[in-house]
């Protein structure tokens, strides 16, 4: 905790953080203790003033407005100023191999869960979730993230002082030069729709094949909105995935 103070009931003194999709105690556990991960090498606050809120399957994470943004000065400040030391810490944990945790897994997976008695399998599903936010995560990389925006902001108001100009260039700078698998997803999505709409322009639109096409991409990407490895929800139908029922097509 960075500051020393009663904590407020006000929603004003609250910012959100993180916002997931989370079926079960375990996805939640996951998320709420991601703020305990901590590596002095890079960040040398330990921020864990966080309240965690489970409603309706949606978890939403808030910290104090006030403590947030002091976070983000303090970790932005050793990257604005190059520090040395931090920068290659971050580096090699990018590089790292993950070796126990891929030893971890192998080991797992020919593991009979069946046939353990219930504290042994109590006892894997903490090692397992200990494990994983220790060799994935180590950190809490969306603390780094604030501070590097930060750090980059301060350094675009230097080159830029037109506001406009300096958030034009800011957009550019975290773009990335490789779409990711998200972006890829809905580009191909988007060309769904693209189609669809074609044809019922041409009056060949089919109503059953279009949701086929649709049920079919959803069934090859919906794990990409599984939050932190769960897997994706099963239909009320019975289809094998929730995929959207409504089309703007």
């Amino acid at each position: 905790m960075l500051d020393s103070q009663e904590i407020s009931r006000s929603p004003s003194e609250w910012k959100r953080i993180n916002m997931r999709s989370v079926d079960d105690l375990l996805g939640l556990e996951f998320i709420h203790d991601l703020y305990n991960r901590h590596d002095p090498r890079i960040n040398s606050v330990r921020f864990r003033h966080t309240i965690t809120i489970w409603k309706n399957g949606i978890v939403n994470s808030y910290a104090p407005v006030r403590e947030w943004e002091r976070l983000r000065d303090l970790v932005g400040a050793q990257y604005y100023t190059l520090n040395s030391h931090v920068i290659e810490q971050a580096k090699k944990l990018y590089r790292r191999k993950r070796k126990h945790f891929h030893s971890f897994m192998q080991r797992l997976q020919k593991t009979d869960l069946a046939s353990l008695s219930n504290s042994d399998l109590a006892l894997l599903l903490i090692n397992f979730q200990s494990v994983v936010l220790g060799e994935l995560y180590v950190l809490n990389f969306v603390q780094i993230e604030h501070g590097l925006n930060s750090a980059a902001r301060q350094v675009i108001s230097e080159i830029f002082s037109e506001k406009t100009k300096a958030e034009e260039a800011f957009v550019k700078l975290i773009q990335t030069e490789v779409p990711t698998a998200s972006q890829k997803e809905r580009r191909k999505l988007q060309m769904i729709a693209k189609k669809w709409k074609l044809l019922k322009t041409l009056s060949l639109y089919k109503k059953e094949k279009a949701h086929e096409n649709v049920r079919k991409h959803w069934e090859r990407h919906s794990h990409l909105y599984s939050a932190y490895g769960e897997l994706p929800k099963k239909g009320g139908n019975g289809d094998s995935h929730d995929y959207p029922k409504n089309h703007v097509f």
